[in-house]
């Protein structure tokens, strides 16, 4: 009897190491069966229905989120609705010469002047004006936002002939991009003539005149100054070669600079000048 007690007990605790040893499993095996006996549920109809959303209504002025942005947003519109200028006629966007692009670089020629900041040229890409015109009669800030929407800023670029070069027949391409320039330049390539028209920058109103100079060729080791913004200085609008170029930030945005301008001449008339002639042979 006692021999057989003792072999029960012996088997219970082998039994009991074993399990000890497995323990682990047992657990996961138990998760296991726990988890997969979910019973499935099935939809036995749906509905479906059609919203209509429309932009008629019109939304609550009385809100609380209404009432706490109402200083904000009046103080916005007070702003963007100021009037800084009136436009004599209509500023056209247009290739390869627009009033627009016209009126946007001599603003940044016209600042340059004012810091005294030596440049030779100005140069601003076509994609970077906004609005396809700006209407005759007042000139409000908002609009120029609408005209100039990126914090783009104005950059005194450094580049050698050869990269000027390289930057005309890139404007040449693209059919023609807004430019002032001090002094006419000419370009010969194999396929097509580049002509930079100059002009006189008239200290009083800030006008285009159309007195057209000898061209000057551009020597591939001679280092020229431009003036643009830095999308385009720090390679934008396949712009590559100027990336490395040395580049002075003024920290002015082009944008502020155009407000400045049309505030400082107040009355300003479009000039359609073409400053670059394209003829493709």
């Amino acid at each position: 009897m006692f021999q057989k007690q003792k072999l029960i007990f012996f088997f219970i605790i082998i039994d009991f190491s074993i399990m000890k040893s497995y323990t682990h499993y047992y657990i996961f095996i138990f998760i296991f069966l726990i988890t997969s006996c979910k019973i499935p549920y099935q939809p036995i109809s749906h509905q479906e229905q059609l919203l209509k959303v429309s932009n008629e209504k019109e939304s609550d002025s009385n809100n609380e989120i209404s009432q706490f942005l109402k200083p904000y947003k009046d103080s916005l519109s007070k702003m963007m609705n100021q009037n800084i200028g009136k436009a004599l006629g209509d500023f056209k966007k247009e290739k390869p010469g627009g009033s627009l692009g016209n009126l946007i670089v001599d603003a940044m020629f016209d600042k340059l002047v004012e810091l005294n900041i030596p440049s030779d040229n100005v140069i601003y890409n076509y994609g970077g004006i906004r609005i396809p015109e700006l209407k005759k009669g007042n000139i409000t800030i908002g609009k120029i936002f609408e005209l100039l929407p990126f914090e783009n800023e104005l950059v005194i670029v450094d580049v050698k002939g050869q990269q000027l070069k390289q930057w005309l027949a890139l404007i040449s391409e693209n059919g023609g991009w807004p430019m002032f320039y001090r002094n006419a330049l000419c370009l010969k390539m194999t396929n097509d003539t580049i002509v930079v028209n100059s002009f006189q920058h008239d200290s009083i109103q800030s006008r285009i005149k159309d007195e057209i100079h000898s061209a000057l060729n551009i020597q591939d080791s001679v280092m020229y100054r431009i003036a643009t913004n830095d999308y385009i200085a720090n390679g934008g609008d396949q712009c590559h070669f100027l990336i490395n170029s040395k580049k002075e930030f003024t920290g002015i945005l082009i944008r502020d600079l155009m407000i400045d301008y049309i505030r400082k001449y107040h009355t300003i008339q479009p000039s359609s000048f073409s400053q670059i002639t394209i003829n493709h042979k």
